[in-house]
């Protein structure tokens, strides 16, 4: 389990969550692997009571289910679900960038073309992490500029079930990066240039493209989570050249 890219000093049970819930998104905690307090305390070298609130946590987040107070399982993916929160994000984050379009500032739009350009260049230097990082940030901030609370609160558990899916998708098909960032560009292009329904479409054909992909590549047999693939990766094809993440 790797240490957090952000250094800052957190609290023990805030350090405990975060590191569990990257561990998860990234794939070094398998789907269905089983954690115990007594064991995470060990690796994390921690006592127990921070373990214990972040699994509280983690179930809330909807990415381990309880087996009483000493251990949790890693949840797997479902196509239902994944299905079910790109039909959520599609439709709130749809809304989030007609609005932008137009009522968003200067600031707004240089905040949305700051993050757009570092998952360009994040793409182009090959730095997973990096893109990952400038991705979630992205759609934090789409959520954040609404100024709207309840959309933030069902994007961020929405981003819990979407963020498997990304680590996912980089694994299989990392040049998928640079196919993302771009439709980024254009969807943050057409709010610069004040056009709601341009945004809209934009925004709506990158998640198609994405859920698509993604969808395949859970009913082809792919895990959403650790050890990435279940079996073996099917053989190339034309739709899989530009399949990236979120």
């Amino acid at each position: 389990m790797s240490e957090p890219r952000n250094t800052e000093r957190v609290p023990a049970p805030e350090r405990v969550y975060r590191e569990l819930r990257r561990a998860i998104l990234e794939g070094a905690i398998a789907p269905g692997e089983r954690l115990t307090t007594m064991s995470l305390a060990e690796r994390l070298g921690v006592s127990r009571t921070p373990i214990r609130a972040a699994l509280v946590r983690l179930q809330a987040d909807g990415l381990v289910d309880s087996e009483g107070g000493r251990s949790a399982r890693v949840r797997p993916l479902t196509v239902d679900e994944v299905e079910q929160a790109y039909d959520v994000a599609m439709g709130l984050e749809g809304v989030a960038v007609y609005r932008l379009a137009q009522h968003a500032d200067d600031t707004q739009k240089d905040d949305l073309l700051r993050v757009v350009s570092r998952m360009e260049t994040a793409a182009e230097r090959g730095d997973r992490g990096a893109w990952v990082e400038a991705d979630e940030q992205f759609h934090q901030l789409l959520a954040e500029l609404t100024g709207n609370p309840l959309l933030r609160q069902v994007m961020e558990r929405v981003e819990t079930i979407i963020g498997r899916l990304r680590f996912m998708s980089l694994h299989i098909y990392p040049q998928g990066a640079a196919t993302s960032a771009h439709e980024h560009r254009a969807v943050v292009d057409a709010i610069r240039d004040g056009e709601p329904e341009r945004a809209r479409q934009q925004h709506h054909d990158h998640w198609e493209r994405v859920r698509q992909a993604n969808v395949g590549f859970l009913r082809e047999g792919f895990s959403g989570s650790a050890g990435y693939l279940l079996t073996t990766p099917p053989a190339r094809r034309p739709r899989d050249e530009a399949s990236a993440t979120d």
